[in-house]
């Protein structure tokens, strides 16, 4: 299953991620609602993941309900100014940069949840914590825990990947 990335400007992405995406770069508001629609509703779509800037409660809505539909997550980005607009979102997460430890080629986020509208929606996308500090690993292209955090009681130079969202597998 592949990726669909809808971008307003250019950002840096991973080869892996690029090799089994589509980039689509729309002319509007307009159109950029319509192919993020139309994307959801492709069977052979894992994700989508847009600009969300500018949406407003009406569009987030119409997005929710073709994600419903197809069973793919739609996840929008939008800037730190737009976090009190109102949205049909069922999780909102707060995605802060963290200072780097030790090593500049890793790049460090917090993920903090801001809102779920139901408990349901809640255990869906996360186990138990409702932040989460998460690392890049240039080497291996992945996003993990690191594992300082991850196993406080034996620090390492290794970082656990393990789910960031989601339950773990058995």
């Amino acid at each position: 299953a592949g990726v669909v990335t809808l971008e307003t400007g250019r950002i840096g992405r991973a080869p892996d991620l690029r090799r089994r995406s589509i980039f689509i770069q729309p002319g509007n508001d307009a159109e950029r609602l319509w192919a993020i629609d139309l994307a959801v509703r492709t069977s052979s779509v894992a994700a989508v993941i847009a600009d969300g800037r500018g949406f407003g409660l009406r569009e987030t809505r119409r997005l929710q309900l073709a994600s419903e539909r197809a069973a793919a997550p739609i996840l929008l980005a939008r800037p730190p100014e737009e976090a009190s607009h109102l949205s049909a979102a069922s999780i909102r997460w707060v995605v802060s940069a963290v200072p780097s430890v030790g090593h500049q080629h890793r790049p460090r986020w917090r993920i903090s949840l801001r809102r779920a509208k139901s408990r349901a929606a809640l255990r869906q996308h996360i186990d138990t914590q409702p932040s989460r500090l998460v690392e890049w690993n240039h080497a291996t292209r992945t996003v993990a825990v690191p594992a300082t955090v991850f196993h406080r009681s034996r620090p390492t130079t290794h970082s656990s990947v393990v789910p960031i969202f989601g339950r773990r597998s058995a």
